[in-house]
């Protein structure tokens, strides 16, 4: 494997009419943030080989506007990657080494995890990597108090203050002119990283 991009799905709807999380469709604005990153990542010619997408709706529409803005890539949708944790995703990566481009659709925190682990693991600039934690620290606190993940999530000064920093940040140039409220999707195009095989 020669790159692998790793894309959280669009903004999705809060609910789906059968009431299960694996059924939320991406809403309008999703809808166009998937096509405009799609596009984006096809300026940037990181066309995919192989895309490993979650069965989950919102990951299906996600991965139909990359498809459509760079189409004949080979796509494998794997239910282990629905809520995959980090571990999860690189155990699946790891069984795609034939690859060159391996795109994985998914989901957060996993997604936002790995992406933390690598780019900790092959030297990342220490100011993203810090906003990259305080991003994820945000929303997995945001879904906690919306019922979402029933579990605490400890918080500290230092954590408070850097998510504060960031969120004023709305012009950092690591978004690439991207808004942050949707950081996961939004910033991949830019920061997309090649991987090694020794993922």
């Amino acid at each position: 494997m020669q790159r692998l991009i790793l894309l959280r799905h669009a903004k999705a709807e809060g609910d789906a009419p059968s009431g299960q999380d694996f059924d939320r469709p991406l809403a309008p604005r999703g809808l166009r943030e998937a096509e405009a990153v799609a596009a984006k990542l096809a300026g940037l010619g990181l066309r995919p080989d192989l895309a490993l997408v979650s069965p989950a709706v919102r990951t299906r529409q996600t991965w139909d506007a990359v498809d459509a803005a760079m189409p004949g890539g080979a796509v494998r949708f794997d239910p282990s990657l629905y809520n995959a944790g980090a571990q999860e995703l690189r155990r699946l990566v790891a069984q795609s080494e034939e690859a060159g481009t391996v795109l994985v659709v998914a989901h957060n925190p996993g997604l936002q995890e790995l992406a933390v682990e690598l780019l900790v693991e092959r030297g990342g600039p220490a100011a993203f990597l810090a906003h990259c934690r305080a991003v994820h620290r945000a929303n997995f606190e945001s879904r906690c108090q919306r019922g979402r993940i029933r579990r605490s999530v400890p918080r500290t000064p230092a954590v408070d203050e850097i998510s504060r920093v960031f969120a004023e940040s709305r012009s950092d140039e690591l978004l690439d002119g991207f808004s942050h409220r949707s950081f996961g999707i939004r910033s991949i195009a830019r920061n997309a990283a090649s991987a090694s095989p020794g993922l």
